[in-house]
């Protein structure tokens, strides 16, 4: 697109770029363009590919995860990875942007806000958003020594997975009488996998 030709262009010392002006296309046709060229080496961010291919399933109709597969080769899994990228909190999409890892991403997907929907009739709506964002802040905060060791490669994708049970057990815990009550999670150090082991799971297929 002429934007990638833009930043070419300017990296290169180049003042002019050439180009074409066709005839005027559908909606559809450009949502497809850009899809396509948004899973080229060049950009290939999950994240922005998802708020893509969800803007194209509320606007245009009739498309789906399938038909949207379709029309880009690629698997119906891919899109939808790309669409769970998207609707992540920013922390996670920050994983999936630096890492490409879409492994890391389910995984910390897990440790989610703990709030209880119900909750919700008793509360005012004002309550309930404060409520609801304190719950997303405290969720984050779990996730950050996670997240922290994994870009520093004190963790692999499948250190990630354990010391996401590891988080998963301590919440359930809390929620016991208080003399059974576990300790903070601690995250521990370097796996013996490596990353290079699980490189096709997170592969775009």
């Amino acid at each position: 697109g002429m934007h990638q030709r833009r930043k070419a262009a300017k990296a290169t010392g180049h003042t002019r770029v050439p180009i074409y002006v066709g005839p005027q296309l559908d909606t559809k046709t450009l949502a497809y363009r850009a899809a396509k060229e948004n899973t080229t080496d060049v950009n290939r961010s999950r994240v922005n590919q998802g708020y893509l291919f969800m803007q194209m399933i509320r606007d245009l109709p009739d498309e789906t995860q399938e038909t949207i597969a379709a029309g880009i080769k690629k698997s119906r899994d891919y899109v939808k990875y790309c669409i769970m990228a998207a609707n992540s909190q920013k922390d996670i999409q920050q994983v999936v942007s630096e890492s490409g890892s879409v492994r890391a991403m389910v995984y910390l997907r897990r440790i989610k806000a703990d709030i209880d929907p119900a909750d919700e009739t008793k509360m005012t709506p004002d309550e309930w958003e404060a409520a609801k964002e304190k719950a997303e802040e405290e969720a984050a905060l779990l996730r950050a020594p996670i997240i922290e060791k994994f870009h520093s490669g004190q963790l692999t994708t499948d250190g990630i997975e354990v010391e996401v049970e590891k988080v998963l057990s301590w919440r359930e815990a809390q929620k016991q009488p208080q003399g059974e009550r576990q300790v903070e999670p601690k995250v521990d150090g370097p796996t013996t996998d490596t990353v290079a082991d699980f490189a096709p799971f997170d592969s775009d297929e």
